[in-house]
């Protein structure tokens, strides 16, 4: 099997990357445009596709990653653990988004983990607290037959599900349909 540098290696084995499905970069490039417009002026980086380095001969591609600390940055990409670890699930990946992938950013420290469901229009947000990650909330994009066929508590309820503020920068609302926008339904 050929190496490609896009390639991610897991437990010792190369796992070729495919191209992403159509609705996997819609929301990559619904977060980046999201995360550079915010970061534009402060001390943070955000990367897409960009290798991750944290356990010796593994090389993880997040979806995206947040970085504040500059010298984790380096030519061939992140090294250690960075603020907060994208994924985005696909056939393909999820067993690995799930699993492997966040054992390892669970045992080498990473704050905070989403894992973005383009099927489900969710998103998991996890942040570590004692060595291990716990579900902090799931965020979602609802249908609309879900807000006609709800009754007002519940709407209540999924209104406190639609957006939510990264801690390090509380004036950065995170909406799911901004995440989603333009996702295909494949209905």
């Amino acid at each position: 099997m050929t190496f490609y540098e896009w390639d991610e290696t897991i437990d010792g084995r190369v796992i070729p990357k495919r191209p992403d499905p159509t609705n996997h970069n819609i929301i990559k490039g619904n977060l980046t445009c999201l995360f550079l417009n915010y970061l534009h002026e402060r001390k943070t980086e955000y990367f897409s596709g960009v290798g991750l380095y944290l356990m010796d001969g593994e090389i993880y591609m997040p979806d995206g990653a947040l970085v504040s600390d500059p010298k984790q940055v380096e030519r061939d990409g992140i090294h250690g653990p960075p603020d907060l670890v994208i994924e985005i699930l696909s056939y393909r990946t999820a067993r690995y988004d799930r699993g492997r992938k966040r054992d390892v950013y669970e045992l080498c420290g990473v704050p905070e983990y989403w894992i973005i469901s383009p099927e489900d229009r969710s998103l998991e947000r996890y942040f570590l607290r004692d060595g291990k990650f716990v579900l902090q909330n799931m965020y979602y994009q609802y249908p609309d037959y879900a807000w006609k066929d709800s009754d007002p508590d519940e709407r209540e309820k999924m209104e406190k599900n639609l957006e939510f503020c990264y801690a390090p920068f509380p004036d950065l609302p995170i909406r799911m349909e901004e995440v989603f926008e333009d996702v295909i339904d494949w209905g």
